[in-house]
């Protein structure tokens, strides 16, 4: 699901260094339609995988990661070498076996031959960089540890760091949380991971807030609906549908921790946007926003009007979900009153008490 999908997975990053338009059409990717190398992995325009031209739309800098590969079913090569195996075998009656030497160039010819017959297959990972943030849209571990990778190949000196609840939380509001969460920090070292990992209390608490929020205040802006994702125990439930008020609670007065749910998201104009939240990575996945049509989409001019308009609706998404995370935080760490999260904390574990 590409950047102009109507539901995309996408995960943000901080960037410390620079990525650029001409760094990344100079590590453009390189087509082996006409060859039989098997795998190919380059950067090209996020609109049309066979241009490597990259180029700002504005403030925006939109790319894709192309890899082609070309894969020869085991059972097939196994059957080809067998078959010229004993083509040569039949040749030299005194052979019993096929020389090593000779096993090798034939599995090598047989391999060639094939590759030469099968086209590759394109794979395709958008990317945005706006400002100091990167967008890749996707929640993949695998697909974004392939796109980082390769990035950072191409810019060496490059940083990123995912916005993750801690990392979220010392970034929105201009920074006004930061002295609180790094007192709060349950991380044992400085790494990225170890930030991420050890600070999930952060996504948890958020969510079982809002949860709370959604069932007993009566939430507005932001809510919890359709499906929460609960763990504990070594067991993982999933729950559906608007009516399960009281197994929710249930599950969590037996000590279960939300790991992911589907956030409701509303402006003003009754706007809304939604997304599967997590509580680790706090990426956005299965995320929806208003919709956005391409009436002609030859028109240049049109689908680069089309890319703003998704862009700004993108970043009105997330501004929702930090709002609500900066209405969270303001009570967690004491802002609204130094008893505020005690006194809120103590409200839902009667919620979710049931007798």
């Amino acid at each position: 699901m590409g950047i102009m999908a109507k539901t995309i997975n996408m995960t943000q990053f901080k960037i410390e260094g620079a990525i650029t338009d001409f760094g990344l059409s100079a590590k453009k990717f390189i087509s082996i339609d006409e060859t039989t190398d098997e795998k190919s992995t380059g950067w090209v325009q996020f609109d049309d995988q066979d241009k490597s031209d990259i180029q700002m739309i504005g403030d925006y800098l939109p790319f894709s990661l192309r890899t082609d590969t070309r894969k020869i079913p085991g059972a097939a090569l196994r059957s080809q070498i067998k078959k010229a195996s004993e083509e040569f075998l039949s040749d030299k009656p005194n052979l019993r076996r096929v020389p090593k030497h000779k096993r090798e160039e034939i599995k090598e010819q047989v391999t060639l031959k094939m590759l030469a017959k099968i086209p590759p297959s394109p794979a395709l990972i958008d990317g945005v960089v706006h400002g100091d943030t990167l967008i890749i849209f996707t929640t993949s571990s695998s697909a974004i540890d392939r796109f980082t990778t390769h990035l950072r190949k191409t810019f060496p000196e490059l940083q990123l760091s995912p916005y993750a609840p801690f990392f979220r939380a010392m970034a929105i509001e201009g920074g006004k949380f930061v002295d609180d969460i790094n007192r709060l920090d349950q991380s044992t070292g400085g790494f990225v991971l170890s930030k991420i990992r050890d600070n999930k209390w952060i996504g948890e608490q958020f969510l079982l807030w809002l949860v709370w929020k959604t069932y007993e205040v009566n939430a507005n802006g932001a809510w919890i609906n359709d499906k929460i994702v609960l763990h504990g125990e070594a067991k993982k439930v999933t729950l559906t549908g608007e009516d399960q008020v009281n197994i929710v609670r249930s599950a969590l007065n037996e000590g279960r921790k939300i790991t992911s749910a589907m956030v409701y998201l509303e402006n003003d104009e009754n706007n809304l946007w939604t997304a599967n939240i997590d509580t680790e990575m706090m990426a956005f996945k299965s995320f929806k926003c208003p919709q956005v049509l391409i009436e002609r989409k030859e028109d240049q001019s049109e689908r680069d009007a089309a890319f703003y308009e998704k862009m700004y609706l993108i970043g009105k998404g997330e501004e929702l979900l930090n709002k609500a995370l900066t209405e969270f935080l303001n009570i967690r760490l004491g802002y609204v009153g130094v008893d505020s999260w005690t006194e809120t904390y103590t409200e839902i574990v009667d919620w979710f008490a049931i007798s």
